[in-house]
Order: structure tokens, then sequence, then C-alpha cells
């Protein structure tokens, strides 16, 4: 609750359903599992990823883009379960009791260490004592080393490939010298870069991992939602098409310029390129937007047709249940949302307006089916 004041989480369904499978994955290969854990995105350019005690891990939208593999991607975030699991934010705050919930997730955040909000740096770092916090709850060599072999064990154990570390390590460190001067505030909240770079090369070395190499087609995907709903359209459109242009065959450019037209509400025009990417490659995602579409058009056979192959979410679920309500069939539109509701995760759908729209309609059609009390109730 704290972190959503400061910073905007991403509410979007499909790419915190993503994030999370990723995230449990590692986990699961825990010895001991204390608590639940919890991955989120936040919607911000910074490059940094932070965790909190008793389970929360936050990646931010700059980090995510950046890589070029969900192998890398899952090894920062391997890497802040590492620091989770051997308690080292939790035993710095054993120490620092005057620290307050909302200073921990400024520090967190980076709002001190490396850039985030600020005005809420410049708030906290009016007082000498704010800046001591913060330097106290800086990792020590001795956390990162640690936290780099429980991240490393666990990405390996996880089918993942283990030199991503060390790339995706690397690529923070060419970031900080080609971008504009500034360490990402990865690096700042974690010291020692080009140390850790040798050690984990060489821990890989003598465990003789091999080299795994993955389809990246879903990470791609993965990315093209993230710029087209995160970034600034127009510039994502323009990436997309330079994309198209280099490579036609390609389907992420054609599902990242669907989804900035959906935003336009280019209905048809975004149909066009879904089916092309639907043509190049087959995606649950491509037909569960295609499905979207046809319901914003109306056309709500078409959109039950699609809509009905593909993975139910909160979204997905509106959709397919508002088809059904306006095709007539109230009992299949009820039973859809009943479904969902009863899946909802606040943890994954952290905008509420879907769910909201999502009852009313639930409502409405309760209502038509002369159930009062539970048109009342929803």
């Amino acid at each position: 609750k704290e972190v959503k004041k400061q910073v905007p989480l991403i509410s979007d369904p499909v790419l915190n359903a993503y994030y999370n499978k990723i995230g449990q994955s590692l986990v699961s290969h825990l010895s001991e599992q204390n608590y639940a854990y919890h991955f989120f995105l936040i919607n911000q350019p910074t490059l940094n990823a932070f965790s909190g005690p008793g389970g929360y891990i936050f990646m931010y939208r700059g980090l995510f883009l950046i890589f070029d593999t969900e192998d890398e991607l899952a090894a920062v975030t391997a890497h802040e379960i590492g620091h989770v699991v051997n308690r080292h934010i939790a035993e710095r705050l054993e120490r620092n009791k005057k620290l307050s919930l909302a200073a921990l997730v400024g520090i967190l955040a980076g709002t001190i260490l490396g850039g985030g909000s600020p005005e809420l740096a410049t708030g906290l770092m009016t007082t000498s004592v704010a800046a001591t916090m913060a330097m106290s709850l800086k990792y020590s060599r001795q956390d990162e080393e640690q936290a780099d072999r429980t991240g490393l064990q666990l990405l390996i154990e996880s089918g993942y490939n283990g030199e991503a570390m060390v790339s995706a390590f690397k690529k923070l460190a060419r970031f900080s010298l080609e971008g504009s001067g500034t360490i990402p505030a990865y690096l700042k909240t974690h010291p020692d870069v080009d140390v850790r770079i040798v050690y984990i090369a060489s821990a890989l070395k003598n465990m003789g991992v091999r080299s795994i190499k993955r389809d990246q087609t879903r990470f791609q995907l993965m990315q093209a939602r993230m710029r087209a709903l995160y970034t600034d359209r127009e510039e994502a459109k323009g990436y997309f098409q330079y994309l198209k242009k280099k490579n036609n065959k390609n389907p992420v450019p054609f599902y990242g310029l669907g989804l900035c037209l959906m935003q336009d509400k280019d209905w048809q025009e975004a149909i066009a390129n879904f089916k092309e990417a639907l043509s190049l490659h087959d995606s649950f995602l491509f037909k569960r937007d295609l499905g979207i579409c046809y319901a914003e058009l109306g056309q709500y056979k078409e959109a039950v047709s699609y809509l009905r192959e593909v993975p139910l979410d909160v979204q997905v679920s509106f959709y397919l249940g508002w088809a059904y309500q306006n095709l007539g069939n109230l009992k299949k539109a009820i039973a859809t949302w009943q479904a969902a509701l009863k899946h909802y995760d606040p943890n994954i759908t952290l905008n509420t307006s879907t769910y909201t729209r999502l009852c009313y309609d639930f409502g409405q059609a309760y209502a038509a089916n002369k159930q009062q009390d539970w048109a009342h109730y929803s």
C-alpha cells in the first residue's frame, strides 16, 4: 500500500500475470517459503528493481525494456529474491528502529540512493538523519555475494540461462557509461558491479553450467505490450513501424501497433494488425485483443469466437460476458462473470476500474434475469 502511494504500479492483467509467473517459477525452487511472494511492475522509466521484506519484489518499466531476454529479467528478479530470502533489508530494519515505512519505501525505490521521486527525495534528505538511514540500508559486498549465490541457484534450477545474470549486469554497466552520465539506480543500490560480474562468471565456469537458448518471442511480445501501453504512444508507433520494415515476418511489431491503435479506438486497423500477427505466430495474446476489438465494434459473435479460446482474466471475462449478454445469453454471461469474480486476484489486477465495471454489468444481467437480490448485491 505504501509503494502504491509513492510510485505508479502497472495494472495490466497480462503483464502482471506474466511477471508473477516468472517470479513464482523462481520461488518454487526455494527450500523454504516462509511467506507468499508477490511481484509488481512499476510504470516509470528508471533502471531499477528492488525488494521489500516479506516477499515483495518490484521491477521498473525502464529495466524491463532494456533486457534482451526473459532470462535476464528472471536473473535480476532472482537476485532480488535472494535479498529477501537472506533477510538483508529486514536485518537492517531491526537495527534502525526510527525508520518510517514511507521513508523505507522511498529509499528502496531509489529516491535517495538512485533517483526516483525527486520531491520525496528532497523531503527525506533535509535531515542528516534521513541520509544516514539511507546509507545504513545500502547492501554490503557480502549481501550482494549472498544474493548472487541464492539468485544464481534459483535461476539455474528454474531452467533459465545462468549466463543471463552476467549479461544483465553488463547491460546495466554499459547503460551507465553510454547514457547521460547518471548511474542507473540499480547500480547505486547494488555497488561493485564489475567485481560481481567476474565473480558470477567464475562461479558459472566452476559449476559447469551449459548455456541454454530459448525462444524469446513471448518475452518480446510482453516488451511490445509494455512499450505500447505505458510509453509515449507516437514514439512506440514509430518504433514498431521501424521493426516492421526491418522484418515483416516478425509478429512483434504488428502486435505492438495493434495495441497502439486500440488506444486510438481505431478498431478496424487494430484488427488488421492482430490478424497479421496471428498469421505469423499462434498466440492467445492476439486472439485476446481481437476479441476485445470485435466486442467494441458490436460484433459479438466474432468476439465470443476469439475470447472463449483464451485464458480468462478480469478484462477478458468482462468482454466475454458482455458479448454473451448482448447476444441475449444471460445464463452464459452470468456464469462467465461468476468465474471471473471467483478468481479475481487484487495483486495481479491492481486497477479496479475493469472489476467495478464487471460488477455493474453483472448486476444488470441479474436484473434482466429477474434476480433482484443479486442485482442489488452486485
